[in-house]
């Protein structure tokens, strides 16, 4: 059943070009972790925690530098 959910709510993202599959999103899908809540209607929710993938991406600093450069 969580399965059926998972690859429900892939598929739909996927379809829609929010998710592309390439080596490191495999390894991030490792990382992450995959929770499954019972909603109130007995079905099944699908969070993920990005705490880990937040953690990995480099953030982009240089561009306030260069906006305060030119003021």
């Amino acid at each position: 059943n969580k399965l059926k959910v998972f690859r429900k709510y892939f598929n739909n993202y996927f379809t829609k070009g929010f998710i592309k599959i390439s080596i490191f999103s495999i390894a991030i899908l490792i990382a992450l972790l995959i929770l499954f809540i019972l909603k109130k209607n007995k079905k099944l929710r699908l969070c993920i925690n990005y705490r880990y993938l937040n953690k990995a991406i480099v953030k982009n600093y240089y561009l306030i530098l260069l906006i305060l450069k030119l003021i």
